[in-house]
């Protein structure tokens, strides 16, 4: 089956980049309107309230142009990019609490784990990589590079921002 036009490999990252950006801006300003802002913490940088739920923004925009790039081409080409999806729902869920409440470090840890085993056992052979190889190296990997990326989160717009990108 040929792949539509508008669905190519690059064009589907590209919709899912524009769509995240309007949602990470309406999740802005929806958090604005409706004073939806996490409390202020003592890990958190900034002095004034400020919209933390843009993880949330970018995932959903995530799914829902999975769901339609899906629908469109078909089953086998983008059924790969399943077990990310599935893998980052602790990790967002974790996190959106943790934007809006506060989570534990060690809530966070274990959030990032599951996801991680979640992705190594549902994709099955990593490329040849072993599952023991994977839970050890690949799983506390993927935990350092989340927390990497959750470093650039005090920063307005940059974690968000790098993500679409």
């Amino acid at each position: 089956m040929q792949t539509p036009v508008f669905l190519t490999e690059l064009q589907v990252p590209a919709l899912a980049g524009s769509v995240g950006a309007v949602f990470t801006l309406l999740a802005e300003r929806s958090c604005t309107r409706f004073r939806w802002f996490g409390g202020s913490l003592r890990h958190h940088t900034h002095t004034e309230p400020v919209p933390r739920i843009g993880g949330l923004a970018v995932c959903s925009a995530i799914a829902l142009v999975w769901m339609l790039a899906h629908s469109a081409i078909g089953h086998s080409q983008w059924m790969t990019t399943l077990p990310i999806l599935l893998s980052a729902l602790p990790v967002l869920c974790v996190g959106a609490y943790d934007d809006l409440c506060y989570a534990s470090p060690s809530a966070k840890i274990l959030s990032q784990l599951a996801g991680a085993v979640i992705l190594i056992a549902m994709s099955g052979d990593l490329h040849g990589i072993s599952g023991a190889f994977a839970l050890l190296f690949v799983a506390p990997w993927l935990v350092i590079a989340t927390n990497s990326f959750n470093l650039i989160d005090g920063v307005d717009g940059l974690a968000a921002g790098t993500a679409i990108i």
